[in-house]
């Protein structure tokens, strides 16, 4: 989220001369060892890769300033012990993190203290910035918001970053003591904040300490919601401020302000899932399901790079069911910063474009995904599933053995692209997708199976020119996969045993003009074949069962002289 408030400008800096060294040092001197708690600047954030080395230049004069500004309140982390432990997390030097990560990162160097910079983009190069300080444990902090000058370089705008949190530094330890004596001793804690509130009247975390007492103290929601939205005045990213807000808006039963509540909760924290889980059905709740959707749009038309209010956008696409509008969210990602487009990038796009098949977007990131992921899993699903809907078959039977190689969960998916190859005939390449189906998909992968070759081979029997090789091919197999006790066993052996029989009459002249041996037996065999299958699957048509058992006895005499004929 990038929220604004005031402006605060940087105070010039008086020139310093500084004493010989000799003369700043007595011989007698100690070493002096600062035991202040550790604070870690993060490298700024930004939503294009373009934007990073003025991102490390601002965050580099932010860092340094710092110094100077906590004084002995705090300890800045250095840049290359930040590096250090970057690189242990197989980060490069200066990586730019999102504030979740960056706080990872800063409970890993032990600081109790963090500052976070978001920076946007604005016309002529220059960038505002919304800065942060906030403790690793505390769910409010201050924020203060700057615009970069015109003729101001990347590191004297960190410095003034800096420089305008110097009143926040010196609030914090008034408004955590509120926090510790918040359980203990009520008095305590309103006194601490108190002096917080004296040196920086908007102190988000004093406000919400404050807020968070009187609700302890059963005070009135009044009371409440006025410290609530001052912390928020303060921090304009405390998720809790405005969760405290929502939850006395919904004691007095006024929806607006609960939605409203929401809406900026979802500005703050855009990709937090399980508050867009809890915003989404909130807003389907209250008859307002398209507000997920405005709340992004508007964010965008603040800052339009901005990947997480466009990641926000399509899920609220996705939940009003416009797919459509959901690829047209994360596809606007990389076209401001195509570095985006990494493994869960392909593997979202994917999924919202077959959601509501648009079969050439899906075909195209996911031959871009694979391409760039050619192991991936969820990729090779979409694409053998986008190849399925555009008919291209070819390269169906090339993707999908790469897909069951990698993924043993893949049945519904290979299943319909088996469909597709056996109602295109394409049988014998369909078998393989069929067993995987069978192995993996357990009952239902089998009877699915199953049904699909039955009815594959039915096809078969009834396109001109007839193919019952085909169909005694698909069919066998059909019987073969089914679950123990299918009903469509009956119908398959049924086919099958008209299967065989008209490839028998189908070999008979082949045989008679080479006086085949190997034809004549190959016939001899289809023959008992047939029989039996018509045994199996009498009750699926009985008049018509016995009818062909009919001319299978007849045939039967007729493939025996000719082995004995041609054999002996």
């Amino acid at each position: 989220m990038r929220l604004f408030t005031a402006v605060f400008l940087a105070a010039p800096l008086a020139g310093l001369v500084a004493a010989p060294a000799a003369a700043q040092i007595p011989s007698n001197a100690r070493p002096v060892i600062n035991n202040a708690p550790k604070l870690f600047v993060a490298t700024p954030h930004v939503g294009r890769s373009v934007d990073s080395a003025n991102a490390v230049a601002i965050g580099g004069g932010l860092r340094e300033r710092m110094e100077r500004v906590v004084g002995r309140n705090f300890r800045v982390i250095p840049q290359d012990q930040m590096n250090q432990a970057l690189a242990q997390y197989g980060y490069p030097a200066d990586a730019i993190l999102m504030p979740t990560v960056a706080r990872r990162l800063a409970l890993e160097l032990q600081a109790r203290t963090m500052v976070t910079t978001d920076l946007r983009p604005q016309a002529g190069g220059q960038y505002a910035a919304i800065t942060r300080l906030i403790g690793t444990s505390d769910e409010a902090g201050q924020a203060v918001s700057l615009s970069q000058a015109g003729s101001q370089s990347a590191t004297a705008f960190g410095g003034a970053l800096a420089d305008a949190l110097k009143p926040a530094v010196d609030a914090m330890a008034d408004a955590r003591e509120c926090y510790n004596q918040l359980e203990a001793s009520p008095d305590k804690a309103a006194a601490a904040a108190r002096k917080a509130l004296a040196k920086l009247p908007k102190s988000g975390l004093a406000h919400l300490c404050l807020a968070e007492l009187a609700s302890k103290l059963g005070q009135p929601s009044d009371s409440i919601l006025a410290h609530a939205r001052a912390a928020t005045e303060g921090d304009p990213l405390s998720l809790k401020a405005y969760t405290l807000q929502a939850v006395e808006h919904e004691k007095r039963g006024d929806s607006a302000q609960v939605v409203q509540a929401f809406r900026q909760m979802l500005l703050v924290a855009p990709t937090n899932e399980e508050l867009r889980k809890r915003a989404f059905q909130l807003f389907l709740q209250y008859g307002q399901a398209e507000t997920a959707r405005s709340v992004a749009e508007e964010g965008l038309a603040i800052d339009p790079a901005n990947p997480d209010l466009y990641d926000l956008k399509s899920n609220a696409c996705i939940f009003l069911g416009d797919y459509g509008c959901a690829v047209d969210a994360l596809e606007q990602v990389i076209v401001n910063d195509p570095t985006k487009a990494d493994t869960l990038f392909y593997v979202k796009i994917t999924a919202t474009a077959a959601a509501k098949p648009d079969t050439a977007r899906l075909l195209r990131w996911a031959e871009e995904g694979v391409q760039k992921y050619p192991d991936n899993a969820s990729l090779l699903n979409q694409l053998v599933t986008a190849y399925t809907l555009a008919g291209q078959w070819d390269s169906v039977v090339s993707v999908a053995p790469r897909l069951m190689q990698r993924d043993t969960e893949a049945s519904t998916t290979i299943l319909t692209a088996a469909k597709g190859l056996v109602e295109q005939g394409r049988v014998a390449e369909a078998l393989p997708l069929i067993d995987y189906a069978a192995q993996h998909g357990g009952d239902d992968g089998r009877q699915n199976g199953s049904a699909i070759l039955t009815q594959g081979g039915l096809a078969l029997l009834q396109k001109q020119p007839m193919d019952p090789e085909g169909a005694v091919t698909a069919l066998r197999k059909a019987i073969e996969v089914a679950p123990a006790g299918s009903p469509v066993t009956t119908s398959a052996n049924y086919l099958l045993g008209i299967a065989a029989f008209q490839r028998v009459v189908q070999l008979d002249p082949e045989a008679q003009r080479g006086k085949s041996c190997d034809i004549a037996r190959q016939m001899e065999t289809l023959l008992q074949e047939s029989e039996r299958a018509f045994t199996a699957g009498r009750e699926s048509n009985v008049a018509q069962t016995d009818q062909y058992m009919g001319y299978v006895r007849q045939y039967q005499p007729r493939a025996a002289s000719m082995v004995k004929a041609y054999c002996g």
